[in-house]
This record gives structure tokens, sequence and C-alpha cells, in this order.
């Protein structure tokens, strides 16, 4: 009975509450406003202030070892930047 209640709500969640996938650069901006910084503020991390611009406008992507930094910065996994 337990099991039944349990794949019940996990089917009413997932049909609900639907999970978003959030692109690298919507969760890099979402995170710079939660901590209360702004781009400047990632610009070593990043290598430039211009490479933070890119980023956020969607002209450049994400590399790897600056998610993995980014990581690092905000103490999330690095994948969610790749």
């Amino acid at each position: 009975m337990l099991n039944l209640l349990g794949t019940l709500i996990d089917q009413f969640e997932r049909k609900e509450y639907p999970t978003r996938h959030f692109e690298p650069r919507e969760t890099l901006a979402w995170l710079l406003e939660e901590n209360g910084m702004k781009p400047a503020d990632l610009a070593q991390v990043m290598g430039g202030r211009s490479r933070v611009s890119d980023v956020l406008s969607g002209r450049r992507g994400i590399g790897k070892e600056q998610a993995k930094r980014l990581g690092e910065r905000f103490r999330v996994s690095a994948e969610l930047f790749l």
C-alpha cells in the first residue's frame, strides 16, 4: 500500500510540477541575482568583463574550465553550467 501511495504521489508531482531545464546562462544570471552580485564581480573568474557579458547575452557559451571555476565560486556542481 505504501509503495502504491509513493508511486501515485510521484506521478502527480511529475504531472503538476514538471521540472524545467535551464540554460547555463539562465542559471548564471539567477545565481548572480540571488547572491546580490553584478556581472563585473565574475570578471576574474571568467576571464574578463566582456566574457561575462558575452555569456549572459548568449553570444558565447561557458567552457569546461569556466564551469569548474563558477561551480567553485557558487559552491554548486559545474554541471549546471555545461
